[in-house]
């Protein structure tokens, strides 16, 4: 009896390593299988470009997000979900998986994760979006606002991000910089590169770029928009005024520890 007992708790332990996988309870990662459901059930497909076991801003919006039972109950009548995820840990993965996701993410023209593609049952996509902020319902919103409401969000919502991000390709072009001139002076000093490529960002870049972008945010302010966006345009800046803030606590920091170290 032991030994049939043993054998059969290895059995479960082997099955379930057999069944390691990223995808979440209640999610695809068949493409195909999901296109399928879509159009059988006249559904739309959410799916989540993800980077699972490395992305802080996937798991947080797994957490906030898509692993509530609000999201699972939003979804259940509109949306089939799809899970496309891109782990640093490959055997998260199955051999299909493993081919079709790098696939799916050149297909889609996917260059940063989260990335959130709402679908038709076609495949067409609709709404690309990433990480908001605010819980399911608010994240339902936003979906349900773009899905139906393109045309008004085009109208009035992204002039509003081009002028929250209106530094951002300045800004990304400075960091390149900062990185070649440190790799450059620092090539085998990792620590040493660090600590350059941290005072050309933080002594001359951000400085630079901080004011101009607190001029930005009550620019998006001031623009107007119908009622039934208010709500959108105020997740709208405040992600970006999240991100911001970050921001602002790095320089912060960036400054107490430079100080610390000047007095020694």
């Amino acid at each position: 009896m032991k030994t049939a007992m043993l054998f059969i708790c290895a059995a479960f332990a082997a099955l379930a390593a057999c069944a390691k996988t990223s995808t979440p309870e209640g999610w695809l990662d068949d493409y195909e299988a999901a296109l399928k459901k879509a159009a059988a059930e006249n559904k739309y497909i959410i799916a989540d470009f993800s980077g699972s076991d490395w992305c802080g801003w996937c798991k947080r919006l797994d957490k906030e997000v898509f692993g509530t039972s609000a999201f699972r109950k939003g979804t259940a009548d509109k949306y089939v979900l799809l899970f496309i995820d891109s782990p640093r840990d490959q055997s998260l993965l199955t051999p299909e998986t493993a081919k079709q996701n790098p696939e799916l993410i050149q297909k889609f023209d996917i260059h940063g994760f989260p990335t959130v593609l709402v679908l038709d049952s076609t495949g067409k996509p609709l709404v690309r979006t990433g990480y908001k902020a605010g819980g399911p319902e608010k994240y339902l919103k936003m979906i349900d606002l773009e899905l139906f409401h393109g045309d008004d969000i085009k109208k009035y919502i992204t002039p509003i991000e081009e002028i929250l991000g209106r530094y951002d390709s300045e800004i990304e072009e400075a960091s390149k910089k900062a990185f070649e001139k440190a790799s450059a002076k620092y090539p085998k000093n990792k620590r040493k590169f660090q600590r350059h490529v941290q005072k050309i960002m933080f002594g001359e870049v951000f400085p630079k770029y901080i004011p101009l972008i607190e001029k930005s945010f009550q620019e998006a302010k001031d623009v107007k928009v119908p009622d039934f966006l208010e709500d959108c345009k105020k997740d709208t800046i405040g992600q970006y005024e999240e991100h911001f803030k970050e921001l602002k606590q790095a320089m912060k920091e960036y400054k107490s520890s430079k100080k610390t170290s000047d007095e020694k």
